[in-house]
């Protein structure tokens, strides 16, 4: 599942491939709830944290801005992430 202002960027006939939906919005929560997902791929913002933490759902940690790193390592010190942190 991806978000992204696809429509205007790929046009409407790449917003449903197979397994893969790609959607403009998507319920996180929802989402995170749903007993199908194992795991979250996030870049560990505060509210992309908090919402895997209620969902119970481990995170592969791809931090972007300042601070998001600091919540992935905090978050794999509990065992609860894995961080691919930028070496630059």
């Amino acid at each position: 599942l991806w978000t992204e202002r696809l429509t205007e960027r790929y046009g409407p006939q790449y917003m449903e491939t197979g397994r893969l939906q790609l959607r403009k919005w998507v319920n996180q929560r929802g989402v995170l709830a749903h007993e199908a997902v194992s795991l979250f791929v996030s870049h560990c913002g505060y509210g992309s944290v908090r919402d895997a933490i209620v969902a119970l759902k481990p995170i592969i940690g791809m931090p972007i801005l300042p601070g998001q790193d600091s919540h992935c390592l905090g978050l794999r010190s509990h065992g609860a992430a894995e961080c691919m942190l930028s070496l630059s």
